[in-house]
């Protein structure tokens, strides 16, 4: 700061006038230094200004010391559609876990597991019901839960209540039925036109019910008998197993069993034309039942000893015979092994769908 430099002569000025001139100049002082000061008092010292971080914060470094919250994420994508983390979850915890098939996951494995996979597959008959243009009404929701409704002898207030115990919502609840009308849509028009079922069918799956009942089994037999002589010697009856042994050895290598049976059995009935007799398995004694009730229909059983000779059977025919148990189960029957059967081509279709599809799994 410059210097004010002042001079005066006491014969040039009055005293009044140097009073004046003193009280000018102690203003002008005190202005400056007003000044100086107000200057100080807006910037700091300049041995302090080391010591203040005047920095702007930063908006990236104060997010990142926040604390990360993942509200949600996505799992798995089929063709582009995504599928969450919190909708898995739901299933495991609401149910239902299995809507339309946890393939190729298996019961054993982990429920997140098994509810991923089962929406990967509902994913993949959306895809495909869209494209046959398969679709289901709101009317069609609305008739079900009425159904629904009229069945239990419940109201509206109630299932909503119901479904509140649950964890559920009447909109969640809307949205499985859709899914599970939608499925059987899909099964009717895709799936069911693959599926035969014969009369053969049921009753096969009827004996591996109730454990190859012998009651429902009639066999149609041809045999060849070979007599062992009464107190014969212990030769004798060794020579005439070894001649059926052979006998044995000869059908399996090829011959024909009518054949065999004119050629080699003691008894006339192949030589007369007499046709193979049918049996009731069950109508057998127990030892010979034994030897009889695993072969299959154009079986040769092995030569065995039976009351006063030695035998080889040829099951010409294995036949149904239907009980009063079968016929009363008939229909449920048919039914199961329809549903069986569907959810077998449904796993192949599953199958063979996942091939053709891009499937990503972020575990």
């Amino acid at each position: 700061m410059g210097r004010y430099r002042f001079t005066f002569h006491k014969s040039q000025h009055s005293k009044s006038e140097l009073v004046v001139f003193v009280l000018f100049t102690l203003m002008i002082a005190f202005s400056m230094k007003n000044q100086v000061l107000a200057k100080d008092q807006q910037a700091p010292p300049k041995h302090l200004l080391a010591k203040i971080d005047v920095k702007t914060p930063n908006q990236n470094s104060l997010k990142a010391q926040a604390p990360r919250q993942l509200l949600d994420r996505i799992v798995a994508e089929v063709n582009s559609h995504p599928i969450l983390d919190s909708e898995i979850n739901e299933k495991v915890l609401t149910g239902p876990l299995i809507n339309i098939s946890q393939y190729p996951a298996k019961e054993t494995d982990p429920a997140y597991n098994q509810a991923m996979e089962d929406l990967i597959n509902l994913k993949l008959i959306q895809g495909h019901a869209e494209y046959l243009n398969i679709e289901v009404l709101e009317s069609e929701i609305s008739k079900q839960i009425d159904t629904i409704l009229e069945r239990n002898k419940i109201n509206i207030s109630q299932l909503e209540g119901f479904l509140l115990q649950q964890g559920k919502s009447i909109e969640t609840y809307k949205n499985d039925m859709k899914d599970q009308l939608l499925l059987m849509k899909f099964k009717r028009q895709v799936l069911m036109p693959l599926v035969k079922i014969t009369d053969n069918d049921v009753r096969t799956y009827y004996l591996s019910k109730v454990g190859g009942s012998d009651g429902a089994v009639k066999l149609s037999l041809r045999k060849i008998y070979v007599s062992i002589p009464e107190n014969g010697a212990a030769h004798e009856v060794e020579m005439k197993k070894n001649q059926v042994d052979k006998i044995y050895r000869e059908i399996l290598s090829g011959m024909n069993f009518v054949e065999a049976e004119k050629k080699y059995s003691e008894l006339n009935d192949a030589r007369e034309g007499k046709p193979p007799v049918e049996l009731n398995l069950n109508d057998l004694d127990e030892s010979l039942k034994n030897q009889l009730k695993g072969l299959n229909e154009g079986d040769i059983s092995p030569a065995f000893e039976w009351n006063d000779g030695l035998y080889i059977f040829y099951v010409e025919k294995k036949m149904f015979s239907e009980t009063s148990d079968y016929l009363e189960q008939k229909s449920q029957l048919e039914h199961e092994l329809r549903q069986h059967k569907i959810a077998n081509q449904l796993n192949l279709w599953l199958k063979n769908e996942r091939k053709q599809s891009k499937i990503k799994v972020h575990l």
